[in-house]
């Protein structure tokens, strides 16, 4: 009856590590979606910047020949 006792606490403090490990990597999802949409956001700006970039450069070329 002891062993059983025993191997029922190793079983649920596995489980509980698990659990605990499984929250955490949720909570690092959770924070680092709100980066990469931060991060997303930024590289959209970028590249529309260099957009209007390229257009402007167009009009200086064509107004230079």
């Amino acid at each position: 009856m002891d062993n059983i006792a025993i191997i029922q606490n190793m079983v649920e403090i596995i489980f509980s590590i698990f659990l605990l490990g499984f929250g955490i990597s949720i909570l690092k999802d959770i924070s680092s979606a709100g980066y990469k949409e931060h991060r997303a956001n930024d590289l959209a700006d970028n590249r529309r910047n260099f957009y209007e970039f390229l257009r402007h450069s167009k009009k200086v070329v064509r107004k230079i020949t």
